[in-house]
């Protein structure tokens, strides 16, 4: 869900109300509201830990949304989804889990710098 809006002008969402004439600002905090509205779909608002999770995200201070994403997964893997945890993974899926995330940071990251490079073009003379 972060990635789309963090990647397209309106997270490909066609009750969206952007157009072009929006301020940088307007358009985030639409699509920061859309955004919202998704993740109410996963997280439960009205358990106090993971409205915590939806708000970090979802700060104004957050410029990446995607990368966000994989800290928050990387501070619950260390301090929810562990050992001595009920239910927690033991010391070397835990690290399997950390590897993954890893993976994912970099792939976001190399994402970010494809979108990021500008096509060069021969001029026409």
């Amino acid at each position: 869900h972060a990635l789309k809006y963090h990647i397209t002008i309106d997270g490909c969402n066609a009750q969206s109300q952007i157009v072009s004439s929006m301020s940088n600002e307007a358009i985030r905090a639409e699509k920061a509201e859309a955004l919202r509205d998704e993740l109410l779909l996963i997280w439960d608002l009205e358990v106090a830990a993971e409205r915590a999770i939806v708000e970090r995200l979802l700060h104004e201070d957050v410029h990446n949304w995607p990368l966000q994403v994989c800290q928050e997964l990387t501070h619950l893997n260390a301090t929810m989804y562990v050992q001595p945890n009920p239910g927690g993974l033991g010391h070397p899926n835990s690290e399997g889990v950390d590897a993954r995330i890893t993976a994912l940071q970099q792939i976001i990251a190399d994402c970010e710098g494809i979108l990021q490079t500008p096509i060069y073009t021969r001029s026409e003379e």
